[in-house]
């Protein structure tokens, strides 16, 4: 009977595991795009401006320490689980998940920044 409890514990409040895991796996691919885009521009962009400079340097550095990210990954799943536990209120879940998702979205965004310059042409 105890494994039947877990089992309902974990459905009734896997839901903010379930869109971390989507938010990460989202990330992970427009990452995944971004340095394939920058690879085929040999880490270039036309036009560069200082801020985009600082996007390529910024998702080169997460691509050269992937460390950093698995540890913003481990806190947040670990933040996510210990309000869990405490049986803490909904709206303080959802609030601690909206705040530590601003990161995610804020790399995704420079991602997408990236992957939206246009290319540059060589012959």
């Amino acid at each position: 009977m105890r494994a039947f409890e877990t089992f309902k514990w974990i459905n009734a409040r896997g839901a903010p595991l379930a869109a971390l895991a989507l938010l990460l796996a989202f990330g992970a691919f427009i990452h995944r795009m971004a340095i394939t885009r920058l690879d085929v521009n040999d880490w270039r962009l036309a036009g560069a401006d200082a801020r985009a400079e600082g996007r390529v340097r910024f998702i080169g550095y997460v691509d050269a320490y992937p460390w950093v990210a698995l540890l913003f990954a481990a806190f947040f799943a670990g933040s996510l689980v210990w309000l869990q536990f405490r049986q803490s209120p909904r709206w303080a879940l959802w609030l601690t998940f909206a705040f530590l998702a601003l990161p995610v979205l804020g790399y995704a965004w420079a991602c997408l920044r990236v992957e939206s310059a246009p290319l540059i042409w060589r012959r």
